[in-house]
């Protein structure tokens, strides 16, 4: 099955202004084989003068889904998520990533070990959409991605 990219942007929302605020862009891409369904997450630091930062559990960091941050449906039924939930404290700052302009971070999960897919072939969709706190000030951006379409027999 042929990989397809998408790319969205981040949509800023912080209570205090920045001179020059960091531009993330998120490539997802989804290869479905016949137990797992993988999605790569790119994102890229798109800022030319600041830096950027992610929260490592919602961006999937160490390649396990630590929170809800996919959306997965399949016609307009929403897919269960099944992964682990926790309530976190405030990331230290040891709990985000770092990327300085033009840089990126990539990572890899297997959407089958956190959402509950349906018996049988199915279409789905899925879009990625996380809240990304700042380990230096309040505020928060929304990091989301395009929706990719696969099909997947479980």
């Amino acid at each position: 099955m042929p990989v397809v990219r998408h790319n969205a942007t981040l949509q800023q929302q912080s209570s205090q202004q920045q001179s020059s605020p960091a531009s993330i862009s998120v490539k997802l891409s989804v290869r479905p084989d016949s137990r797992r369904v993988l999605v790569e997450l790119l994102f890229t630091n798109q800022s030319s003068s600041s830096d950027a930062y992610l929260e490592k559990s919602n961006a999937c960091s160490n390649g396990i889904i630590e929170n809800n941050v996919f959306t997965v449906t399949s016609g307009r039924r929403q897919l269960d998520y099944a992964g682990v939930l926790m309530k976190r404290g405030r990331p230290r700052p040891q709990d985000y990533i770092l990327l300085v302009p033009g840089k990126s971070f990539s990572t890899q999960v297997d959407l089958a070990s956190a959402y509950a897919f349906f018996d049988g072939v199915h279409t789905y969709q899925v879009k990625y959409s996380a809240l990304h706190t700042f380990p230096d000030r309040d505020g928060f951006i929304v990091v989301e991605s395009h929706v990719e379409r696969f099909h997947f027999r479980r």
